[in-house]
């Protein structure tokens, strides 16, 4: 799977595309995340293996590199600007998907050391961490706090945390420059692992099962039901209609031969007068030629 890392001054995202050779997508970037004027889309494209990006008319890249679009190589990183914004950096990665997989552990009520050191109870050795990069502590019964003493810095929720330290709530996700994640689940933590290296020096949580029936939370249905038509159909109620027999033909009367005949015949006789008249004028003004 790839995914793309978008670094902005004080913000953090990660954006994750197909696990394909070719395929079609976007970074779709609010103004609320950039400060920039409007929201700023850069297509991505994959093909055969190869990576694209394009940019905007009215951006430009960081480097001496002039077209719009640009075949990126991965674990490289690009910055993209414009006139009088802040530039935002581009790291373009691919995942196993073992990496995406995240692990839970036990919560102590101590202090939690997360950083390059081998000591760490969260041991990431990649170089862009800081030796000890930032704790959890527990300094009073309202919960546990991020202190954060990194150079490079820490992402809570995608803003950047640099020297401060944060209270932590349920569903807030800590984010290292290396890729690792930290997600506070209550007494638990839950932990992705980026790499083969990352030592982690807890207890992991055991996995509890479900009860069979739970009703204070039931799952809605997988279906929809509908209603349907039903199956007998109700006969709508018959009316009776009377209709009169035909006249017997006994009792009808007697009808004349010329009363049957004559409405034709007057209309016959005219027809047949016409002809006769037009063919005997014919005769009449007709020349008859004889040969010798």
């Amino acid at each position: 799977m790839y995914t793309a890392w978008l670094y902005f001054e004080d913000q953090f995202r990660d954006v994750y595309f197909p696990e394909h050779d070719t395929w079609k997508s976007e970074i779709v970037l609010t103004q609320l995340e950039t400060g920039w004027d409007r929201d700023i889309s850069f297509p991505v494209r994959m093909l055969d293996g190869r990576l694209f990006l394009t940019i905007p008319t009215s951006f430009n890249w960081e480097d001496t590199h002039t077209r719009q679009e640009r075949e990126v190589p991965l674990e490289t990183v690009f910055k993209v600007g414009r006139e009088g914004d802040r530039p935002v950096r581009i790291i373009f990665k691919k995942l196993d998907r073992q990496e995406l997989v995240f692990v839970k552990y036990r919560l102590p009520r101590r202090n939690i050391t997360i950083g390059r050191g081998e000591q760490s109870d969260i041991c990431d050795p990649q170089s862009i961490m800081s030796s000890m990069h930032g704790f959890i502590t527990f300094p009073d019964s309202t919960g546990a706090q991020y202190v954060d003493q990194s150079s490079n810095g820490t992402y809570l929720n995608g803003r950047m945390l640099s020297g401060t330290a944060v209270q932590l709530r349920f569903g807030d996700v800590l984010t290292f420059p290396t890729g690792l994640k930290l997600v506070m689940l209550g007494s638990v933590i839950a932990l992705n692992h980026v790499s083969q290296l990352v030592h982690v020096r807890l207890e992991k949580a055991p996995v509890r099962a479900l009860p069979a029936t739970r009703d204070d939370c039931a799952l809605p249905p997988m279906h929809t039901d509908y209603h349907r038509a039903p199956r007998m159909m109700i006969r709508m109620e018959e009316q009776t209609i009377e209709i009169e027999p035909p006249l017997a033909k006994n009792n009808q009367p007697d009808t004349p031969l010329w009363q049957q005949i004559g409405p034709s015949a007057t209309m016959v006789l005219p027809m047949l007068m016409s002809v006769i008249v037009m063919n005997g004028g014919r005769s009449m003004t007709g020349l008859v030629m004889i040969g010798t």
